[in-house]
């Protein structure tokens, strides 16, 4: 999923979003492309989120990574954004 993509999730689940959380969760994807996911895509990156921006933003990058983890079901979300 890409970022906009991420973004217009953020909107449907959660009512708002941040391009910025996503922007620094996949710093590392020019680089490590689908590899990028070991780095910043875990719980301690969430909390570390919520501690610099505060807890909606917590929440958005929780939801990136359980996207990306396919805990939450990419597909089903792509039929409503």
């Amino acid at each position: 999923m890409n970022r906009t993509q991420h973004m217009k999730a953020d909107m449907l689940l959660l009512g708002y979003t941040n391009e910025g959380v996503h922007a620094l969760i996949d710093i590392f994807v020019k680089y490590l492309g689908a590899g990028h996911r070991v780095v910043r895509h875990n719980y301690d990156y969430v909390v570390e989120i919520e501690r610099l921006f505060g807890n909606d933003c917590g929440r958005i990058a929780l939801l990136h990574i359980l996207i990306d983890s396919d805990i939450i079901d990419r597909k089903l979300i792509e039929q409503y954004i």
